[in-house]
């Protein structure tokens, strides 16, 4: 009677687990379900279902495809989107995390942005947000990396982000640093360089008006400014030097010198190092040119002193004569 009992128990729970389970010779195959629609379709019920319906444990090798037109893999979590889509993990943890808002982490199982790469064991941790632009978004967005080195994890005190500033995506380049000792992360105020999409550089300023804008110290080996139109224009006969007169009286009615800019323009504008090069060299060459024509009309003089102080001591020598000619 007790052997009956089991047998009829045994029979009763395959029966059960056949209702569930489809094993067709041909066709779709279902696990948890009478009813598969792939190739391959497994149902679970449970509380631990964000581990996954299908799991693998030990040495094995799973490989997942779709047809000519399908994805290659299509999972499906709860709508809800807490449960995770994709996880690859071992004795060290997850390696590989898809969860079910999309976002993906390496080496994390809780990604904090789209990709939040994680490294232990003094490596780099990289967190960044993507986002898509089109041609109806006008600006305000940021999207990017941040870079993360400190065992919580949590903020991160560097980055590089894209700032959307007009329709299209475009915008600029934005390397960020924040050297606080505290838990707070980067923002686009921590800006240290900044690149616009004209292609204009800024360092120490969001807002470069040059190829390269610095807002503070400069320090190198050596700088080569190329310049056009050196001013040897200066040095040839056909050359007008102004006179000392006309640089006196534009002086003292500018407080500068003729051509070069004055104390507001520089305060305004900043100053041009190549063009203010060119300035300085043909004042050096037009105070020659003054020094030369001083020089020659020193000579000159002295010519002239010369003569004359000839001409005195003969005056001299007939006035000496024409006394003692009287004495006599």
């Amino acid at each position: 009677m007790k052997n009956l009992y089991l047998i009829s128990l045994a029979l009763l729970f395959s029966a059960t687990v056949s209702a569930q389970n489809t094993f067709p010779p041909g066709g779709n195959v279902g696990i948890g379900t009478s009813s598969p629609t792939s190739g391959l379709e497994i149902h679970t019920e449970g509380s631990n279902v964000n581990d996954g319906a299908l799991f693998l444990v030990g040495g094995v090798n799973a490989g997942f495809g779709g047809g000519a037109t399908l994805a290659g893999i299509k999972t499906i979590a709860g709508d809800g989107g807490q449960y995770n889509l994709f996880k690859v993990q071992n004795a060290g943890g997850v390696k590989f995390l898809i969860n079910g808002s999309g976002s993906l982490g390496i080496g994390t199982g809780f990604p904090q942005t789209k990709l939040h790469v994680n490294v232990t064991n003094n490596g780099l941790n990289i967190i960044g947000g993507f986002q898509n632009a089109n041609g109806t978004q006008t600006g305000g967005n940021a999207v990017g990396f941040g870079f993360v080195n400190e065992a919580e994890g949590t903020w991160w005190k560097a980055a590089i982000v894209h700032e959307r500033t007009g329709d299209y995506g475009i915008g600029s380049l934005k390397f960020l640093v924040n050297n606080s000792t505290d838990n707070s992360s980067v923002s686009l105020t921590d800006a240290k360089m900044t690149i616009l999409s004209s292609g204009y550089v800024g360092i120490g300023t969001t807002t470069p008006r040059e190829s390269l804008s610095v807002n503070g110290n400069i320090r190198a080996k050596q700088i080569k400014v190329e310049s056009a139109n050196w001013p040897d224009y200066v040095l040839k006969p056909t050359y007008q030097l102004p006179s000392l007169a006309e640089v006196k009286s534009y002086i003292d009615q500018n407080q500068h010198l003729p051509e070069i800019p004055s104390v507001d323009e520089i305060a305004k504008n900043g100053l041009n190092v190549g063009e203010m090069n060119k300035l300085l060299m043909k004042k050096v060459e037009e105070l020659t040119l003054y020094a030369i024509e001083n020089e020659q009309k020193d000579k000159e003089k002295d010519k002239l002193l010369t003569a004359l102080q000839e001409q005195i001591n003969l005056l001299k020598e007939q006035l000496t004569a024409i006394q003692k000619g009287n004495k006599n």
